[in-house]
């Protein structure tokens, strides 16, 4: 309770258009939100301009922000959908690594809901508000994204060993 009523003054004074609470805003949450981009784009600069537009967009909407949310899920909120943005305007870069490639295979959604389970241990309450869908619906988006996953690796494990066993007879 007393983190909603401390979130609560700190988005009045954000709504205030108070610069010092900005600044601490963002010093406080901008590593968190670097980490969510950098796990779903794996670029560095790509990651932080991403950022970047969460700041934009969060000075934007500061004004129609719901408090219920807190400061959290509302930051979480924005930096996933400039991320669906991002893949809708541009789509996802294939990553060398297998994870990472798997991981990028998922449906967008499904990829996020992934990564704010798995990087940032988010319930799936937590997750479905941040996406919009019920407690229900994301813990199956989690779960059908984990499986997904799994077996995504298991036949890319399955196929590069079975490339190395052809190269090994090949020699």
């Amino acid at each position: 309770m007393a983190q909603a009523a401390n979130d609560s003054a700190i988005i009045k004074l954000l709504q205030r258009g108070d610069q010092a609470t900005w600044r601490m805003l963002a010093e406080q949450w901008s590593g968190e939100l670097y980490n969510l981009a950098w796990a779903a784009v794996y670029q560095a600069p790509l990651a932080q301009n991403l950022v970047n537009t969460v700041w934009a967009k969060a000075i934007r909407t500061i004004n129609s922000v719901d408090q219920r949310l807190g400061l959290r899920l509302w930051l979480y909120t924005l930096t996933c959908h400039v991320l669906l943005d991002h893949w809708r305007d541009y789509g996802q870069q294939p990553h060398t690594n297998s994870l990472i490639r798997e991981l990028q295979r998922l449906p967008e959604v499904m990829h996020l809901a992934v990564l704010l389970h798995l990087r940032h241990n988010l319930s799936a309450t937590m997750i479905g508000e941040i996406l919009g869908r019920t407690h229900r619906a994301t813990e199956q988006l989690v779960q059908q994204g984990l499986q997904r996953l799994n077996h995504q690796l298991a036949a890319a494990e399955g196929s590069h060993e079975t490339n190395q066993a052809a190269a090994s007879a090949g020699d």
